[in-house]
C-alpha cells in the first residue's frame, strides 16, 4: 500500500511540476503561418496572441514594395529586409516572444512567413 502511494505522488509530481515544464523546453514541430501588410510599427505578440507559447525559429520573407525593419524581443532600428529578401533566426530554444515590425513613414511592406514552436 505503501509503495503504491509513493508512485501515486511521483506520478502527480511529475505531471503537475515536470511535464509542462518539459514541455515548454521541447520542440513541438508546429509551424504557426505569419501574413502581414505593414504601414506602422506591428508588434506580432506569441505569448499574449496565438500560439500562445514562444517559437524556436522563424522565417520571414519580404513581398515587397519597400523594405521592412525586423526586430525580435526588443524593438530596435536595425539593417533593412529588403524586397525579396528572407530572414531565418533559429534560437535553438523558445525564446522568440514577439516580432517588431517597421517600415519608413509613408512606405508599405508584406511579410510573410511562418514560425516553429
Amino acid at each position: 500500500m505503501f509503495r503504491r502511494a509513493v508512485v501515486y505522488t511521483l506520478f502527480n509530481m511529475f505531471r503537475s511540476v515536470i511535464h509542462p515544464y518539459l514541455y515548454g523546453i521541447l520542440l513541438r514541430g508546429i509551424t504557426h503561418p505569419i501574413r502581414i501588410v505593414v504601414d506602422k510599427m506591428t508588434i506580432i505578440d506569441f505569448i499574449n496572441e496565438a500560439p500562445y507559447t514562444p517559437l524556436f525559429s522563424i522565417t520571414l520573407y519580404n513581398d515587397g514594395p519597400d523594405q521592412v525593419y525586423v526586430s525580435i524581443n526588443f524593438h530596435q532600428k536595425t539593417t533593412p529586409l529588403k524586397p525579396g529578401e528572407m530572414l531565418s533566426i533559429d534560437l535553438r530554444s523558445p525564446k522568440i516572444e514577439r516580432i517588431y515590425l517597421d517600415v519608413d513613414e509613408g512606405k508599405i511592406a508584406i511579410v510573410r512567413g511562418f514560425g516553429l514552436y
